[in-house]
């Protein structure tokens, strides 16, 4: 080549024969194609064989294989047939009908296989798409939509929620920062890990067991109470669904980080740990603790022997709230408070 031309295999000559003009620096050494743009014709673009393939895009690069192309700079499709990537950076492996879309999103392998997200992932199987940001998706057919959600493994499974993941036949991973395992399981609080093997013949989360984790840090005066949270802040747990009971484990412990001013007979790292026990049902939309509350283990230092945990509902919403010691000397106690809640579950 002179100057800027390209290295080529055939004269451009505007037809399905030579194909259209390459681009500068270009590299195209295909010589089977069934109209003139099935060329290298983006810039410092290379087209190293195969037939009726197309490298649009800047520094961009189709290996070979069959109806293959490449849409948007530095974009790359190793082989296999009615492949692209499209986005800036992307990169299709092989493969059958797959498509890189967003920018440096990359598909593996398999068939029909999406990744639409910045930064996603598919690989293997059939129809799995991702599409949240630097989402993941393997297995067959599933979706992993959440933004940095992953889809491990299964088949029909959805990731819905952001930072969350999960497996399995039907699996649905709705809350955000949960995960979830099995066939047809079900996530929808924030942090929940849930596992199951199967249903009821109806929607997944019908039978499975769960955790959830909630936690505060508050500073507390004689007495004093604090609500915890899923997230720490303000997420509380509710079933979301309208007719659900639970056996429900609850194990918690609190401890004084620091305390402010004078607070008689505590020390920073006076501790309380216990366990309850209670059952949860909700019915319509609305729901409920039935019958009492047991404690059955308490553990703690003498000066946290007045502290408990309370639990009430409101609407669909379980309240957790702490209830510091009580002390003598008119300071104000720092606690940091970790509560899991064991539960098992099934839907009627």
């Amino acid at each position: 080549p002179k100057g800027t031309g390209a290295n080529v295999a055939q004269d451009p000559d505007g037809t399905a024969t030579g194909g259209n003009a390459r681009g500068d620096y270009a590299t195209d050494w295909q010589k089977s194609r069934n109209a003139n743009t099935q060329v290298a014709f983006g810039d410092y673009s290379t087209l190293s064989g195969g037939s009726l393939n197309t490298a649009n895009g800047s520094y961009s690069t189709v290996s070979g294989g069959y109806t293959n192309g490449t849409g948007d700079a530095y974009a790359t499709v190793s082989g296999g047939r009615l492949n692209s990537a499209g986005g800036g950076t992307s990169t299709v492996s092989g493969g059958l009908g797959n498509n890189a879309s967003a920018t440096e999103s990359t598909v593996g392998g398999g068939k029909n296989n999406t990744s639409s997200g910045t930064r996603s992932f598919t690989a293997s199987g059939e129809l799995c798409t991702a599409s949240g940001a630097a989402a993941v998706a393997l297995g067959d057919r599933n979706q992993a939509t959440g933004s940095y959600s992953s889809v491990l493994y299964g088949r029909f499974a959805t990731v819905t929620s952001d930072n969350s993941m999960g497996g399995g036949f039907f699996a649905r991973i709705g809350g955000q920062e949960s995960v979830g395992f099995g066939t047809r399981v079900r996530t929808y609080a924030y942090g929940q890990f849930s596992q199951a093997s199967g249903d009821f013949g109806g929607d997944a989360g019908q039978a499975q067991v769960s955790q959830l984790i909630s936690r505060r840090e508050a500073d507390l005066t004689t007495g004093g109470t604090t609500t915890l949270h899923l997230d720490g802040a303000s997420q509380n747990f509710e079933f979301n669904t309208n007719n659900k009971a639970a056996n429900v484990l609850a194990e918690w412990v609190a401890v004084v980080d620091s305390i402010t001013g004078t607070a008689t007979g505590v020390s920073v790292g006076d501790v309380i740990a216990q366990d309850d026990i209670f059952l949860l049902k909700e019915v319509g939309g609305t729901l409920s603790i039935v019958g009492s509350v047991t404690n059955t283990n308490t553990k703690n230092d003498t000066s946290q022997s007045t502290a408990s945990m309370a639990y009430s509902t409101t609407s669909n919403e379980l309240g957790i709230t702490f209830t510091g010691a009580t002390f003598s000397g008119g300071g104000t106690l720092t606690y940091r408070i970790v509560h899991r809640i064991l539960m098992v579950e099934v839907e009627f």
